[in-house]
Parts: C-alpha cells; structure tokens; sequence
C-alpha cells in the first residue's frame, strides 16, 4: 500500500536519522517563514481571516505578528500563520512539486509543537517530514493537475497532516489514519488569479488548519481511509487521469529528503517569473538599462508559465505577482521585485504599463522540453531588443535561490530581517533569527518562543541617558581616574577630565597614553551601552596626534559606526576642548555580551 508506506516513513522520521544539510534546511525554512509570516500579518486577507477565526479561542500558539503578542489554538494559529506566510508570494518553493511547503508544514509543525511544548529537534523532524510528503504527494500529481488546481492547498493539505502528525509523535497507523482525513479535506482551485482575489492564502490557511484537525482526531482514534493517495477514489485519481504514484515512494531514504532541494524567492512573486526576473536583473546590470532604452522584450517561456502568469493587464497589485509582465517591467524599472513594487501607485505607473506593452509572451518549445526532462528546471530565455539595434539575449535554468544557485545563511538572514524588524523591531527581530539558529538546543519551543515575543517598555531618551550616566558613574574605575560622562545619545558617548599633573601626567608633563587610551576605552564602552549593549573590547587601535598639557580638558568622542548584533565597530576622536585641538584619533571592535534591558538599539 503506497499511503500506508509514506505514511511509515514520515512518522519514523526522527532528528537522528537526519543529516547535517537536512537540519540546515529545516532551518532555513523556518527562517525564510517566520519573516515572511510576520510580515505577511499586516495584508488585508489575513486581517479579515484573523478576525474572522479568532472569535473565542484557547491560548496555545502564537500568532506572528501581533502586537501585542497574542497566542490562538493550534489549529487556529497554524490557520492564521500560514495566511499570512502565503500572502505576499514571496515564500520558499519545491520545484518540481510546484509547491510551497514552508506555509503548509512549518505553520502547523510549530503551532503543534508550541502547543505540546515540544523540543527543537521534534520541530525540526516535524518540518522535514511535512516536506517530504509535500513534494512526494506534489510530483504525483504534477504538472497536468495545476492547470486547475493549486497544488499548495491540495498536496498541502496533506503535507500539513504529515507534519502535525510527526510534531504529535503519532505511530505509523495513527498518521496513516491523518492522511486519510487530510486528503479528504484537499481543495483549491486557480479561478480566482484572473480578478486578483484573495483566495490563495485561503488555500494554505484551510490547508493547514485541516492537517492539525487531522492529526488530533486520529490521535483520538478516528479513522478515514487507509488508501487515500492511490485509492480509486483517492487524492491522486482526482487531481489527474493517470498520476505518477510511483513519486509517491520511489527512493524513499533519508540520505536525500525533499527538503535538501527546496528553493527560496529572493523576488516577492510567483515562482514561474524568477527565471526571466533574473535574466532581467543581470542584463540590466551589465548594460546599465532604462526603460527608455527599451524597444522591445520577448519572454520564452514554459506550458505552464505562459498559461499561469501571461497577464499582461493585471488589476490588482497582487494580481501583478502573478502578470510576468508587470513583474519584468517593474524588475527593470526598479532593479528588484520587492514588497514595495506591488503597490495601487506602481500597478497604475504609466511608465511600468508602457513598458509591459512593449513586452510578448512566448510559449517555447525548448523552454517546455527543458522542464518535461527536469521538472526542477523552472526555465525561461529573456531577448531585449534596445532601440540602438543592440538585442540582448539571455537564458537562466537555475534562478537565484534554487538548489544550484542558493540562497546563502547570510542572504536569508538579511531577507528574514528586512520582513520582521519593520513589524517586530530589529531587537525583537534579531532574537527570533538567534532561535532559529539554535533551535535544537531548546527542550521547549513555546517557552523559548515566548521569551524572544516578549514585550518590552522601553525607556524614554530622558531615561536611557540618565541610566546609562548612572551605571558609569558610579564605576570604581572611572572615579579612580577621574573620569567624567560629558554627553550620552544613542550610539555615541564623550567623557573626559581635566589633567591633574601629580596624576595624569607622564614624564614630560602631558598626558599620559595610557590615561588617554583608557578614556578612548570608556567612551566606546558608553557610546555601546547607549544603544542596549554591553560589551567588551575585542581590538582597539589609537594614532597620537599631538599631546595635551597639564590641566588641559582632554575630551574622547567615541560613536558607533556599524554593528551586526555581535561584533561592533566603532570610531574615536580625542580633543583638547580649551583650545579645540584633536590630539588623536582611534578605532575599536567590540564584542557584546548581553544587553542592557530596556534600552533600545535606536532611539
């Protein structure tokens, strides 16, 4: 039986059995989720899901995005999350599925694991078994059944079982049992696209919401059936006339799971776009290109692209994700397909609507036996013709962020900060991004989740300068040398004394270098805690200018110039303030080492 056997398998998956890229990936894909969720939270479809849902409900699992924090049901968190981890089409994508598992298996691997207060390794195995199925259930019946339906709210739905199942602990029948109940539930169909309207998280929220409801049900004993996926009746039959169910569980083993091939969008749009968007991208680079420079563009294109995303007068802003036209035009009006190029101002831009009349769609053989050899291969061949004669040609296979052209860590990191820290803030923001790092290390995810959503009172400027001049007034050191906080604002500090000569003073009677070191690492330290971190100094570089006579007023003015959460650079200016004289100048890392609570990194 070929659902009972995938059904074994995901629900023997366990962390253990997993290898280092897997637990990566899982990673990644939590990461790349959560930002994305986060933001995906202020769209007007999932405030409407959101307030429609939320009507009485117990508190199990956060609800991303909130503010303040605001925790759900299981079943009702993982709707509302994956909502919004759908909403701007900028979430990650198995290609050959065509799906996008993170919506459909994070959202409800999480909201179960928060809700039965699982570990960090329970979530990642939860995450890679919700992908295994997602593309296994996905490439079964791809690609004949997404000319109708949305393989993320079909496949998905089952998908999100599989992970609630596996976040549960339930045994292989008990998650057999979950398949059949999710793919009974299995739905969503693509008329929606040619209005823009807002069905499409929909599809992932229900998706996900059944595949909790599945996993607690058969954890109670109901059934459902046992042959869902190749049954006569079954998932697959339904979705196409002859599905490929030998996808189902052909090289099953976990020394190459799903999950290692899955791609993530560095392109807020659907998946079908990014080949020509990079094409575009390098060609308006290397060429440095306006739209005025523009005679004409042809896209070749695959069966499906051409049949999903050939709009050339989309509506809607969101109806612009999924027009190759809009999303051409504006990649190369704007050099990036962003959160901020699907606006009502840019959809209606007159220059963005002329520049997508100059651009044809072309259903192309070559494109189409590229993907029937390689369903990975979302390909498209991108020819400008510019109006001095010149034409410029390019084809891409492999777009930025597929398995052969990734994503780093770094970029994704960069990505998921850009999405939270404009909701959350970038202290809130960063904490996440360091629970996702180290996941595996937490024995209770809910507990360690809630204590990176907390919420926090900052202190007013008033109060960040008076704290922060209390701390090191009040430092034994500094008394001792006489040290003195001059001024305090965020990210910048000045201390200073006035030379004694029985105690400041070198041999020749000036300040001592030492001395005037020591203020360079007392105001770095200050400039540091003004902004929330404490911190230690890793390295430190001082050039003498010019020495400073007895009973001068010597000054250091130390201000941060860039940090990374960690390590933070700064820069440092000594004066001689009675007659204005820089007598040196000075560089300095820092390492941090906690923060100060209730002091924010910009005020």
């Amino acid at each position: 039986m070929t659902t009972k056997a995938l059904a074994k398998f995901t629900a023997e998956l366990c962390y253990e059995k997993l290898s280092a890229h897997s637990i990566e990936m899982a990673k990644k894909c939590l990461l790349d989720w959560l930002g994305i969720a986060i933001r995906g939270s202020q769209e007007k479809p999932v405030r409407i899901i959101h307030d429609v849902i939320l009507q009485g409900d117990a508190p199990q699992a956060n609800i991303f995005g909130s503010l303040p924090a605001k925790k759900a049901s299981a079943l009702n968190a993982a709707f509302i999350n994956s909502a919004a981890s759908h909403s701007l089409d900028f979430d990650d994508l198995h290609n050959p599925s065509i799906i996008h598992p993170a919506c459909v298996v994070v959202s409800p691997a999480l909201a179960v694991c928060e809700a039965e207060h699982k570990n960090g390794k329970q979530l990642i195995a939860a995450i890679c078994a919700g992908y295994e199925a997602s593309g296994r259930v996905g490439e079964a019946v791809i690609p004949e059944s997404y000319f109708f339906w949305h393989t993320t709210g079909t496949a998905g739905t089952i998908a999100a079982g599989t992970a609630a199942a596996n976040a549960l602990g339930l045994d292989a029948q008990q998650t057999l049992m979950c398949y059949g109940s999710a793919g009974t539930q299995a739905a969503g169909l693509w008329e929606f696209l040619k209005e823009g309207a807002m069905s499409k998280p929909l599809h992932t929220g229900k998706a996900s919401y059944s595949g909790v409801l599945s996993a607690y049900l058969s954890q109670k004993g109901f059934t459902a059936a046992s042959e869902i996926l190749e049954g006569e009746k079954g998932f697959c039959r339904a979705m196409v006339k002859e599905p490929h169910l030998e996808k189902l569980t052909e090289n099953m083993s976990t020394d190459k799971l799903k999950i290692d091939i899955n791609s993530f969008k560095p392109y807020a749009c659907c998946k079908h776009a990014h080949a020509a968007l990079y094409a575009i991208q390098e060609l308006r680079k290397a060429h440095s290109l306006q739209s005025k420079d523009i005679a004409e563009i042809k896209l070749y294109v695959n069966d499906i692209t051409n049949y999903l995303i050939n709009n050339p007068q989309p509506k809607t802003p969101y109806g612009g994700k999924f027009s190759i036209q809009y999303c051409s035009a504006a990649m190369l009006k704007f050099g990036e397909v962003g959160i901020a190029q699907f606006s009502e101002e840019c959809i209606h831009n007159k220059e963005l609507t002329d520049l997508m009349q100059r651009i044809e769609v072309i259903r192309d053989e070559a494109m189409e036996q590229l993907h029937a050899a390689d369903a990975s291969k979302l390909a498209s061949r991108v020819e400008i013709q510019l109006h001095n004669g010149q034409t410029l040609t390019m084809q891409v296979d492999y777009p930025k962020g597929d398995p052969e052209n990734p994503l780093t860590w770094e970029e994704l990191c960069a990505k998921f900060m850009s999405l939270a820290v404009p909701v959350y803030g970038e202290a809130k923001a960063l904490r996440l991004q360091n629970w996702v790092a180290s996941l595996e290390q937490y024995n209770d995810v809910s507990q360690a989740l809630d204590a990176c959503l907390k919420e926090e009172r900052f202190m007013q400027p008033e109060e960040i300068i008076r704290s922060v001049k209390d701390i090191y007034t009040h430092n034994a050191f500094m008394q001792h040398c006489g040290i003195k906080v001059h001024s305090i604002s965020c990210g910048k500090a000045a201390v200073g004394l006035r030379i004694d000569p029985v105690i400041h003073t070198n041999l020749n009677g000036k300040l001592h270098g030492g001395l005037l070191t020591t203020l360079v690492d007392n105001a770095t330290g200050i400039a540091c805690a003004a902004m929330g971190k404490r911190v230690v100094t890793v390295s430190m570089t001082v050039d003498f200018i010019k020495g400073a006579p007895s009973g001068a007023m010597v000054e250091a003015q130390a201000e941060v110039v860039s940090h990374n959460g960690q390590l933070i650079t700064m820069q440092i200016h000594v004066y001689d303030t009675d007659t204005n004289t820089l007598l040196a100048t000075g560089s300095c890392c820092m390492l941090t080492i906690a923060d100060f609570p209730g002091i924010p990194e910009k005020w």
